[in-house]
């Protein structure tokens, strides 16, 4: 059960759907106002200069023009469904440095605790030999749990036994803060249990999605028969499709539950009973292990109302095979070979069209990363994040800051009262940069070497227990929801706080030798998104301590959603592949930080020019063009067909162009910086104004 949080981008660390990652920024100058070296002023002048397709027009298409040179000159690696020229770049520098420390923690760990659970984690996972020598044996006793259903009582108590180590049911959720007494823990419970990424993979299908559902279902009659989970496993799988359609129907549609005030139904243990009363949760918390749990939010009553009559409706056969598969799902990753490629050729070839598998030793970084993230993170720190880069991070989170707060007079739609509070809400604004001040206490963990399913249920099982240990308890302000080495940043709401990884504070993003232009382009649009996000359609309805409460004047809340419908509307009308268009109301919250948080890290970097001077050309650009390409660049990205069809439907975030080149129309000293005229693609006459 993990907290939902504003992320820069969506992860997809998903060890058993066969996902992946990506991540994030570019840097700064030695003295302030100084240029680097020749060598590296060659370096970057190469790095920016290449990249382009100057053909394209600036004014025309700016994601075309900064990027045009490097899609044409790179080539998607076939072990990825996404390549980005700077994600992807430090995502990948960062797995072989946490492959280092985790050959290392294998090889010579001496007396440290941690080091020993790093090595054997990531050594089990990599021992396919005794993995497949052990077979599917290690999932007999989670089937037989399945297999002893004999009613919905006992499903549900199995259902909570199978939720402790990640095998999705009917029922998900995850812990954090309430959103009225934002600093006490409760469990928030939602919609859960299909094994496609989402309802539209069930419903209303053209012949193309009808033959991947198809498929779906003979990959989970496949699965099934390798790991001797069904003596029937097609007609199983016939059946369990069928009743996923169902549960499709009743999930709420992803882009209705974005609103806080829709989701924030906190009526306890009693009143989820009331809701589902064939369905009783006492076996469900036991399974769990936590029968005391009573403090709950309900995120969509009525997908809960129409889950008891399903469930109810359903043979219960019927429903144990739809958890087997679940469990065989859940663990497939971690069992044999067979079931690991399995798993690949529908996830991530069939499903996301990833041509061949990641190799062994990255997945395992990935995995021990999950589970042990402060331990392995700890080294990190200590070999990716010296000197001063802390504080140059902060300094330039402070001018953002100060460049926002400047900007909200010129805001027409606001009044003064509603000013005042967004002064307040910055003023109150908490930033993690780089690692938590104390570290995860791995010690109840239990791993052993040459153990790997163990490990993972081991891992799993702590990892739940850890957020669940939360609820009713006070919200630790320290705790961070991001791994020191992940590349990503995220925006807490009931917390009113950002935070920032060492791992996304890295070149092409962030470096204390690069020039500010780089560093406002890259990483300071990365913070003013993160600051933005408390000003989205979501975050504005939070208040400087994080509690959900209307703060605004009556008139600009009116104000603030007619922009936001402007904001709609516009990536309403963007295609993004033929016949599929961005959906606006999902991607509300991203696309607002997006348009906010380039618009104040150039207002920023105006500051800091006025007090610096002006930074050398490269290229032949200028500082403030130099920081729109570096923007531009970060987004640089190929992928596949199929992943970005996923992403329209799933993310909340845009596709990178729309990232790149909707935010910079909205913004008319783009166009001034490099010479456009109103009426250019690039430069509209109307304009979305919102922060």
């Amino acid at each position: 059960m993990r907290l939902t949080l504003v992320p820069l981008l969506a992860l997809a660390f998903a060890c058993n759907k066969g996902a992946e990652t990506t991540a994030a920024p570019e840097a700064a100058a030695e003295d302030a106002g100084a240029a680097p070296a020749t060598s590296e002023a060659m370096s970057l002048e190469e790095s920016i200069t290449s990249a382009l397709n100057p053909e394209a027009g600036a004014c025309n298409d700016f994601y075309e023009y900064a990027c045009g040179g490097w899609l044409e000159s790179t080539e998607l690696p076939g072990d990825k469904t996404r390549w980005t020229k700077s994600f992807s770049v430090i995502h990948e520098r960062n797995q072989e440095l946490l492959k280092t420390i985790m050959e290392e923690a294998i090889s010579n760990p001496g007396d440290d605790a941690n080091l020993q659970k790093i090595g054997a984690v990531y050594g089990s996972c990599l021992d396919m030999e005794t993995i497949d020598a052990v077979g599917t044996a290690p999932l007999e006793p989670w089937l037989a749990k399945v297999n002893s259903i004999d009613s919905l009582e006992s499903l549900m108590k199995v259902h909570g036994e199978l939720q402790l180590v990640n095998i999705a049911g009917p029922i998900g959720g995850g812990v954090y803060g309430d959103f009225k007494t934002p600093d006490m823990n409760i469990l928030h419970v939602g919609q859960a249990g299909l094994g496609l990424p989402d309802r539209d993979y069930y419903l209303e299908l053209d012949d193309k999605e009808q033959a991947l559902l198809n498929d779906y279902e003979a990959h989970i009659a496949r699965m099934l028969g390798i790991a001797k989970a069904s003596e029937t496993p097609a007609e199983d799988a016939a059946k369990i499709v069928a009743f996923e359609t169902k549960l499709a129907e009743i999930h709420v549609p992803r882009d209705e539950l974005r609103d806080p005030t829709a989701t924030y139904n906190r009526i306890e243990r009693e009143g989820l009973q009331k809701l589902i009363p064939d369905l009783p949760l006492d076996p469900f918390f036991a399974g769990l292990g936590y029968e005391g749990i009573t403090t709950i939010n309900v995120e969509a009553p009525v997908y809960f109302e129409k889950l008891n009559a399903l469930l109810k409706a359903t043979e219960l056969d019927t429903l144990k095979a739809w958890l087997t598969w679940h469990t065989v799902d859940g663990f497939s990753t971690n069992l044999t070979t067979e079931l690991d490629e399995a798993n690949f050729d529908f996830y991530s070839a069939k499903l996301r069209g990833q041509k061949e598998q990641e190799p062994r030793w990255k997945r395992c970084v990935n995995t021990t990363s999950g589970y042990l993230g402060d331990a392995i993170g700890q080294a990190y720190v200590d070999r990716a994040f010296e000197g001063d880069s802390k504080d140059i991070a902060l300094t330039m989170i402070i001018e953002i800051e100060h460049a926002f707060e400047a900007g909200l007079p010129a805001l027409a739609w606001m009044d003064d009262k509603t000013r005042e509070g967004a002064v307040e809400k910055v003023g109150t604004l908490a930033n993690k940069i780089g690692y938590p001040d104390a570290w995860k206490d791995y010690s109840t963990m239990d791993l052993k070497d040459g153990e790997h399913f163990n490990n993972v249920v081991a891992g799993r099982t702590w990892s739940s227990q850890f957020e669940l240990n939360k609820v009713g308890n006070k919200v630790d302000p320290n705790e961070w929801f991001m791994a020191p080495s992940d590349v990503n940043a995220y925006y807490n709401p009931l917390a009113n706080e950002m935070a920032f990884p060492a791992g996304i504070l890295q070149p092409p993003f962030f470096d204390k030798d690069f020039p500010m232009s780089m560093n406002f382009g890259a990483i300071g649009m990365v913070m003013g998104h993160e600051l933005t996000h408390g000003f989205d359609d979501s975050g504005r309805k939070f208040d400087p301590q994080g509690k959900m409460e209307e703060w605004w004047a009556p008139e600009a809340s009116e104000k603030f959603e007619a922009a936001a419908s402007c904001v709609e509307e516009q990536y309403n009308a963007v295609e993004a592949l033929p016949g599929m268009n961005i959906n606006g109301k999902l991607t509300m919250g991203e696309n607002i930080a997006d348009i906010g948080g380039i618009k104040e890290t150039h207002a920023a970097y105006l500051r800091w020019l006025e007090t610096n001077g002006a930074e050398p050309e490269i290229g032949g650009f200028t500082g403030e063009q130099q920081l729109f390409l570096a923007f531009a660049q970060g987004w640089c990205t190929l992928a596949t067909d199929e992943l970005i069809k996923e992403r329209l439907t799933t993310d909340s975030h845009s596709p990178p162009k729309a990232r790149v080149n909707e935010p910079l129309k909205n913004l008319p000293a783009f166009g001034k910086a490099f010479g456009c005229e109103v009426g250019d693609p690039m430069m509209p006459e109307d304009v979305c104004e919102i922060w």
